[in-house]
């Protein structure tokens, strides 16, 4: 080595620039880019087919009306007219919704003027569905 002083803002010859180390890591990433963004939007776009698919199925699947409890009723009550369409709004036992046809197991009340006069054979509860084999 020799005696001569490196003064400041000079470097040695054999010495490496700061700039090369800057650049590295920046070059890989700047290869991986292209790579990350075509795969999130690959990614993207095959989520979105199947949430559009899976609309567009629930639009043009039959549904089928059925029966469904409000509260829950006892065991033995005998279901009369006032039970099963009450006068006042609050007083509402139970209520006629849609379902998929898929989602049915085919025994289901479909109307409330088809139950009345019947008796609930069990105690049911508050959102089951009313099928034929509760009642009598």
């Amino acid at each position: 080595m020799s005696n001569e002083t490196i003064k400041p803002g000079e470097q040695e010859a054999g010495a490496v620039g700061g700039r090369s180390k800057i650049y590295k890591p920046f070059a890989l990433y700047m290869l991986l880019l292209p790579f990350m963004a075509s795969s999130g939007f690959l990614a993207g776009k095959e989520i979105a087919q199947g949430e559009y698919n899976s609309q567009k199925m629930e639009k043009i699947s039959k549904q089928v009306r059925v029966v469904k409890l409000k509260v829950a009723v006892p065991p033995g009550v005998v279901l009369t007219e006032a039970i099963v369409s009450p006068a006042q709004k609050a007083d509402v036992v139970f209520e006629e919704v849609d379902i998929f046809a898929n989602r049915s197991i085919g025994d289901e009340v479909e109307s409330l003027k088809s139950i009345i006069g019947k008796k609930t054979k069990y105690g049911l509860n508050k959102g089951q569905v009313l099928v034929q084999r509760d009642l009598e």
